[in-house]
């Protein structure tokens, strides 16, 4: 098995409003948050340039596999059962009995740990089903102005400590 989780930088990207509100519809429509689909296109067009291994590049589209599998079967059994509190244990539980999806599940788990795999599996049914809303908010930028500010004139607090 490799390391659980490759370690990450933040990048930061310019986005004109109109794109980052397109971004957010494609992200929703595939059941991610935004930082999850920008991700994923970045991997795809860096596998599609061949700068990712082979070995890499077929881990990321069995991962994509597994987790679009996942929330088809789950999205399925809302369609035919009506809402569930447990929809996401009760896909685990319907899904590992498709050999298909058994089989690739344990081949992913031979080249990372479970923790790569299975909160996503979760996050990613209730983003789809509509139960939570991915993360969207906007960095503020530090004002230099602020910061200076409260050193040179301190909150009361401090004055009365």
């Amino acid at each position: 098995m490799v390391d659980s989780k490759e370690p990450t930088e933040i990048v930061s990207a310019r986005l004109g409003k109109s794109k980052v509100a397109a971004l957010a519809k494609l992200a929703e429509q595939n059941g991610r948050e935004i930082g999850e689909q920008i991700e994923f296109l970045v991997t795809e067009a860096i596998i599609e340039g061949g700068f990712l291994s082979p070995e890499q590049a077929a881990l990321h589209r069995l991962r994509e596999s597994l987790v679009r599998r996942f929330l088809d079967a789950a999205v399925t059994i809302i369609a035919q059962e009506g809402h569930r509190n447990d929809i996401t244990i009760e896909t685990g539980r319907r899904i590992i009995l498709v050999p298909k999806w058994k089989a690739d599940y344990e081949t992913y788990l031979k080249s990372r740990d479970k923790a790569t795999i299975n909160p996503t599996l979760g996050r990613r049914v209730k983003l789809r089903l509509g139960l939570i809303t991915g993360k969207s908010k906007p960095v503020v930028g530090v004002s230099i102005f602020s910061t200076f500010s409260e050193l040179l004139a301190p909150s009361t607090d401090l004055k009365a400590a």
